[in-house]
């Protein structure tokens, strides 16, 4: 349940930062992943986060750091929030894939 919902709030983020421009080169977006989800008491949840790096070793620049500059702006650079806006749009739809993958299961099963 927990990746199906990440996988949807994945794509609603690089399509809002295809939206705003984010993919020039498109190292940025492709860099996304999906972490394993993890348990902590009752709750389970899984990462989406941006991973490596681009340049040398000397000059590397986090694919993280870019998006965060992009997401926030800097001086001289206006914001282009794709993060922000495309979590906002998924929300709903994170939710839906959730609950179907859990009917699903409640169905295979014969509980409702």
């Amino acid at each position: 349940m927990v990746t199906e919902g990440a996988k949807v709030l994945k794509t609603k983020i690089q399509e809002k930062g295809r939206a705003y421009g984010v993919h020039r080169t498109g190292v940025t977006l492709e860099s996304m992943r999906i972490g394993k989800p993890k348990h902590s008491g009752d709750a389970t949840s899984a990462t989406v986060s941006f991973s490596g790096s681009r340049g040398d070793r000397k000059t590397a620049t986090r694919n993280a750091e870019v998006a965060m500059i992009n997401n926030c702006g800097k001086k001289g650079q206006k914001a282009r929030p794709f993060v922000t806006d495309g979590t906002a749009a998924a929300e709903g739809e994170a939710n839906q894939a959730a609950e179907k993958i859990y009917d699903d299961y409640l169905k295979s099963k014969n509980l409702i």
